[in-house]
């Protein structure tokens, strides 16, 4: 006998899910040891941290969060007259840093500038606005990801870039991945070394010209992928410096 009890049929339902948007992390600004012996250290977590660093070219440095980031659980921290090396290590996650010297009327005196991004798809821009500055040297490091990072001398009264007093060091290392480089304005450098490692990467010289007193070592990275450089006059003439694995120089 059949029943005669009605029959409900159940109607699954869709529940909102709370937002999950990837946070942008914290980063920790203290004094501390680093290979360069006392600095300040900004360092990162695992997730995509977001700030800008500004250093006014009289040892006060300005770390602020950018787009959710939070330095130390605040907005900003500043730092006077630190002197010591100033060492950017934000680990892994897909980073961005800013770092800015500000034009001044006077020169800008700079610590050591150590950048490192880590692992993940990172974007680092420097941008040096003073044109006369005092310093030893800027390193980039992305490590592996693709990269993007830009370097623009930007002072506007030595020959629209900048001049640095005695042998600045600029050293970029790209690490793997497919990486874009770009540097753009005028710059007299002690030495330039540029890395862009494996993979299909480019480098793309803008307006003005380096200059360096001895050492400027560029490469593609010598390993597999397709390495572009435009605009190859503006880092010389690769008869006179070593500049080599690039699969097309324009």
């Amino acid at each position: 006998m059949l029943s005669t009890k009605p029959h409900y049929r159940v109607r699954p339902t869709l529940e909102a899910l709370e937002d999950r948007c990837v946070p942008a992390g914290n980063v920790t600004a203290s004094l501390g040891d680093s290979n360069w012996g006392p600095s300040l250290l900004v360092t990162g977590d695992n997730q995509a941290n977001d700030i800008r660093v500004v250093v006014d070219g009289l040892f006060d440095v300005r770390i602020e969060g950018q787009n959710g980031t939070t330095v130390n659980g605040q907005a900003s921290v500043s730092f006077s007259q630190s002197r010591e090396p100033l060492v950017v290590d934000l680990k892994a996650g897909d980073d961005n840093l800013v770092v800015e010297v500000p034009d001044s009327p006077s020169p800008a005196y700079l610590p050591i500038l150590d950048l490192r991004t880590g692992l993940d798809d990172d974007s680092v821009n420097v941008l040096f606005a003073n044109s006369y500055i005092y310093g030893d040297r800027l390193t980039v490091d992305t490590g592996k990801g693709s990269d993007v990072v830009t370097v623009n001398f930007a002072g506007v009264d030595y020959f629209g870039g900048v001049y640095f007093f005695g042998d600045f060091i600029l050293g970029i290392n790209a690490g793997n991945g497919s990486d874009a480089v770009t540097m753009t304005g005028s710059a007299n450098l002690g030495a330039l070394a540029i890395d862009l490692g494996n993979g299909d990467d480019s480098l793309t010289g803008g307006t003005g010209a380096i200059h360096t007193n001895y050492q400027r070592t560029i490469t593609g990275g010598g390993g597999p992928g397709f390495d572009v450089l435009t605009n190859t006059d503006y880092f010389g003439d690769p008869q006179y410096f070593d500049i080599r694995d690039f699969e097309k120089m324009l």
